[in-house]
């Protein structure tokens, strides 16, 4: 009973950080328990994230002897080697894993890691493609057979840690290879259900609006039948409404920029503003728009406004500004994707590559629309679209982590 205390208060000791407490946890659990594999596995773990490579090694060997026909233990052996950017040492015992269990999708995710990771993107890619069922149940394979389900693909069906290692080894080949690659708020934009919004509406939508708009005109012209002006201006924004909600982006722009320099609450035209800058993917307009809205609107943001802020200077180029409004963000009661993200690529701009992948890691933990499927198919656009080696490849030998 001692032992598993001193186990679970290690493990939770290393979620938060406190590595020096975790191994001091897990060294007592050992020495109460010296056969207890868990531990030992855990404690290489720690161990490997305190830069103290040799000592892990030793304590995932302890733990094979303990169980030598264990296929979890070479593969975890695999992914600290991984870690510490010895690509061929993680193959290899991923490859022993698989020995042991050829059903071990983890070492098999791994392995196409370790390809992504030395430049050997097309073969990766197509490994992470991969549908794996292994175990299904009858009601499964019956939804698989008549396609109102499809498989899960290898990389989906990874955990959460092993699934932000992936985003960083992404996230990491693409940001050395330059400015010109679409960004994750560029893909989702484009991929997005509502990517045709400004393009097209429905037939509901097309029938409602005028008749909606119509009535907002007459309250209009009762409101200011006094004040002609006043009238025609508001009757004026009345038509941007209109041509924004029924998908005519450039004509609602014209009119909210001619009632710019005389308009009551410019407050409303720039959110329009920023609102078809931002679908389009023009982000520094966006941005521009935004900072004029958000000037104006000052005691009415919260904290969605400010994490559309910090996503608008990562765009923008502005990654101190990225960093210093996701910092406000932290304290916040907030669990949307995006702040441990930008977060996260903040670090990675940074080198602390460490510090991005604990923030990959939350990233992978929060609800995402696919984040790691998104940012996979942009690396292998941008590998394809090389026309000799390509970006990735020239950089095979490089270290994921450090």
């Amino acid at each position: 009973m001692r032992a598993s205390r001193c186990f679970v208060q290690g493990q939770r000791l290393a979620a938060n950080g406190q590595l020096d407490e975790a191994l001091n946890a897990f060294e007592q659990a050992l020495a109460w328990r010296p056969q207890m594999t868990g531990v030992h596995l855990h404690y290489a773990l720690a161990l490997s994230d305190a830069d103290r490579l040799d000592e892990a090694v030793s304590a995932m060997h302890k733990a094979m002897a303990i169980e030598p026909l264990n296929a979890v233990l070479p593969m975890f052996l695999g992914l600290i080697l991984f870690d510490h950017a010895d690509y061929p040492g993680a193959q290899s015992w991923c490859e022993q894993a698989l020995i042991l269990d050829p059903q071990q999708l983890r070492a098999q995710a791994l392995l196409a890691l370790v390809d992504l990771a030395e430049g050997r993107v097309a073969r990766g890619y197509e490994q992470l493609q991969q549908s794996q069922s292994p175990s299904l149940s009858m009601l499964e394979r019956l939804a698989f057979k008549c396609g109102m389900r499809q498989p899960p693909l290898l990389y989906q069906q990874a955990s959460s840690m092993w699934q932000s290692r992936l985003l960083l080894v992404i996230e990491s080949h693409l940001m050395r290879a330059g400015d010109g690659v679409p960004t994750l708020a560029d893909r989702l934009i484009h991929d997005s259900p509502q990517a045709e919004a400004l393009q097209h509406v429905n037939i509901v939508d097309r029938i409602l609006t005028p008749c909606v708009m119509t009535l907002i005109r007459l309250s209009y012209r009762l409101r200011y039948a006094a004040q002609p002006t006043r009238r025609d201006m508001w009757l004026r924004y009345a038509e941007a409404e209109e041509a924004y909600f029924t998908a005519q982006p450039d004509t609602a722009v014209d009119i909210y920029e001619q009632l710019m320099p005389d308009f009551p609450e410019p407050q409303r035209l720039e959110q329009r503003l920023y609102e078809i800058a931002y679908a389009r993917g023009d982000f520094q307009r966006a941005r521009t728009h935004w900072c004029n809205w958000s000037h104006l609107a000052e005691p009415d943001l919260g904290p969605l406004d400010r994490l559309q802020q910090a996503e608008l200077q990562y765009q923008a180029g502005d990654y101190e500004g990225t960093k210093a409004t996701l910092e406000q963000l932290t304290i916040l009661p907030w669990s949307d994707f995006r702040v441990p993200y930008y977060e996260g690529l903040c670090h990675l701009r940074a080198g602390a590559k460490r510090e991005a992948h604990r923030c990959f890691i939350e990233t992978a933990r929060r609800l995402n629309p696919n984040i790691v499927g998104v940012r996979l198919e942009e690396l292998h656009r941008l590998h394809r679209a090389q026309p000799g080696p390509s970006v990735v490849d020239s950089m095979a030998h490089r270290s994921t982590l450090t």
